[in-house]
């Protein structure tokens, strides 16, 4: 096995960094990646609410499996409701194993192959 030498890790990353500038003016070798997952977000459905009853809810695509870096994508055909200025936390949720859902795509069913992952915080 052959050990590599880093000894300036500084250094290493400042030429990363110049070399990521130069493939982004198309003088370089892009290296493609992605996300590893498909992500969602919890959605509750909009049925009246009943005490003491969890709302049902559906999972929305928000970011397919293999979307790059830098990439925007609208929800389509879909509306949200939510309070502007009140705290919000959304159900985050992760699967490597769905490759073909887009985003937007809804899933009612997903105990096998999604996983729940931290919720998402945030005031809008």
């Amino acid at each position: 096995m052959k050990v590599l030498q880093g000894n300036d890790l500084d250094l290493s990353v400042a030429r990363g960094a110049a070399y990521y500038g130069l493939v982004r003016r198309g003088q370089g070798v892009r290296i493609r990646g992605g996300t590893a997952r498909a992500y969602y977000v919890g959605v509750e459905t909009s049925l009246p609410a009943v005490p003491a009853a969890r709302r049902p809810s559906r999972l929305c695509g928000v970011a397919p499996f293999g979307m790059e870096e830098g990439t925007e994508a609208d929800v389509p055909g879909q509306e949200f409701g939510l309070v502007v200025g009140e705290p919000a936390e959304f159900r985050f949720l992760g699967s490597s194993v769905r490759r073909n859902d887009a985003v937007g795509t809804l899933v009612e069913e997903w105990q096998d192959d999604i996983e729940e992952l931290p919720p998402l915080s945030m005031t809008l």
